[in-house]
């Protein structure tokens, strides 16, 4: 009976050639995958601005538009945000503003009322307030100095040259504020796993010829 026993040891003969081109351009894929980081720190910079103003915003009530991103560190309207850094590890967002009069937070009256007393309110989050003085001072409106801009100034005391314009929180001061920053911290995080999944799909899409 065992006389009649065989085996056959036989390789299967496989085209291996695609196979072998595929892992090749994997591991091209993987080599070269520093540009999925380099493409996501270059959203990150220049998204998170946007994002970080859409937060400060949803928190202050102040236009969108007055927190200008800007790519050189240098005020603008109310203030600037510009990213330092040349990866994703060391990234750095740095804010800069003054402190804001009334004006960037829809102050009514916008201009000198004809009659003699009057309210100040502004909105500096949502809710609208009336601007008081100290007891014997007083808020008026009046051009600024050398300028035709109306500002909100607030007298201290009996004496007429004891006044100051009114002013009220600078970019920073909102951006540090906890729910601002939780929002921030939020938002960002979201931002940077969107980007990175998007760029590394298209990485390597573009490497596996897919």
């Amino acid at each position: 009976m065992a006389d009649n026993f065989f085996e056959v040891f036989m390789p299967p003969k496989i085209d291996l050639s695609d196979y072998v081109n595929k892992i090749a351009k994997l591991n091209g894929a993987i080599e070269s995958v520093g540009e999925v980081f380099t493409n996501t720190f270059k959203d990150i910079a220049s998204r998170a601005p946007g994002k970080i103003a859409s937060a400060v915003t949803a928190e202050y009530n102040i236009k969108k538009k007055e927190i200008k991103p800007s790519k050189k560190y240098k005020i603008k309207k109310a203030g600037s945000i510009t990213v330092h850094g040349q990866k994703l590890t060391s990234l750095e967002f740095r804010y800069a503003g003054r402190l804001l009069t009334l004006t960037h937070f829809s102050m009514t009256p916008k201009t000198r009322p004809d009659k003699k007393r009057y309210k100040i309110k502004a909105k500096v989050k949502k809710q609208q307030k009336v601007i008081n003085a100290p007891e014997g001072g007083g808020v008026f409106l009046a051009p600024a100095a050398k300028s035709a801009t109306i500002l909100p100034w607030m007298r201290f005391s009996k004496d007429k040259l004891d006044i100051a314009p009114i002013k009220t929180l600078s970019l920073p001061q909102m951006v540090d504020n906890d729910n601002v920053r939780e929002q921030i911290n939020k938002d960002l995080s979201e931002l940077v796993d969107n980007r990175f999944q998007h760029n590394l799909k298209r990485h390597l899409n573009k490497k596996l010829g897919h």
